[in-house]
């Protein structure tokens, strides 16, 4: 009877180390799974306290009822490297000192607050952001900080605008050397960054970066510009090369974008509803709320106060 049961008894063991083994493996699975999700995040938090400990002495000395010196520690803070963990500081500082501002209900604190918003509006990559927090801004504004006949871009100025659309025009024609030297004026890359979305009949985000490679191709290196070439015995023919066009391939979507932006740089466009959408491709607008500037910045102002390297309430 003893030596019956004893295959069972061996079936029934092995059975139970293979349920321990999977076990095992599942546990170290999850435990290698869970440290590679939290790499990131304990980086993030690591980023973040280091930045803090060497802003310090001005986090500690931040005072709610003095929303100016959020506003100048955010600006500071943002104008020191421009790291994920700088960003992430100074939009929360930007966004107490919008806060406060309001908040305090005084000619100062709306000079503050329209301050703070158009700080976070010149960080932010987001055209759409960009504008929603400059109308913030003006809404906010109780003492005309802000003249109301002074448009959003108007501190693009007009000529970096022509610039800009000249730049693109050149781009088109093949005029490599004019494009280059436009390009490189980092008044007219910030409008191309600016308007991308615009200059662009797929949506991509390389529009500027692409500019620059196609002005690199020209002139055409085989006849510098000139559309023809010279054979012997003075005959002439059009360029190989370039087949006498010069400039880059669009389509014609592309061709429309492109003057449709120019058309705007140059102001030839009519301000029509049309010619918004034209621009924006119909994105619809926000509610302007002051309570919502917190959130898009990612912050949260329910601790504005700095106290044992964290965030507290008052």
């Amino acid at each position: 009877m003893i030596t019956r049961s004893a295959p069972m008894h061996r079936s029934i063991a092995r059975s139970l180390v293979r349920v321990l083994v999977r076990v095992l493996v599942a546990g170290l699975l999850a435990g290698v799974l869970a440290a590679a999700g939290a790499q990131p995040q304990t980086t993030e938090r690591d980023a973040d306290r280091e930045l803090a400990a060497r802003w310090a002495e001005r986090l500690g000395a931040l005072d709610p009822a003095r929303p100016e010196l959020y506003l100048e520690l955010g600006e500071d803070v943002a104008d020191e490297s421009g790291s994920p963990a700088a960003t992430r500081l100074a939009q929360r500082l930007l966004a107490l000192s919008f806060d406060l501002g309001v908040r305090a209900g005084t000619p100062e604190g709306s000079r503050t607050a329209v301050s703070a918003a158009l700080a976070a509006a010149e960080m932010t990559g987001l055209e759409r952001e960009r504008r929603w927090l400059v109308a913030m801004a003006r809404a906010v504004d109780r003492t005309g900080t802000l003249r109301p006949d002074v448009a959003p871009d108007a501190e693009l100025g007009e000529t970096a605008g022509y610039r800009a659309a000249l730049a693109v025009g050149a781009v088109r024609a093949g005029q490599g050397l004019l494009a280059r030297r436009l390009l490189d004026d980092e008044s007219v890359a910030a409008i191309l960054r600016r308007f991308n979305r615009s200059l662009t009949d797929s949506g991509s985000r390389a529009t500027l970066q692409t500019l620059r490679r196609e002005a690199q191709l020209w002139p055409c290196p085989r006849c510098q510009g000139q559309k023809v070439i010279k054979r012997g015995a003075g005959t002439v023919e059009i360029c190989p090369a370039c087949a006498g066009a010069m400039g880059p391939k669009i389509t014609r979507g592309q061709l429309v974008a492109q003057l449709r932006f120019e058309s705007v740089m140059l102001g030839t466009l009519p301000r029509t509803w049309a010619s918004q959408f034209l621009m924006d491709r119909g994105e619809p607008l926000r509610d302007l709320d002051a309570a919502d500037v917190a959130p898009t910045l990612g912050a949260d102002v329910s601790r504005p106060v700095w106290r044992g390297a964290a965030w507290v309430e008052r």
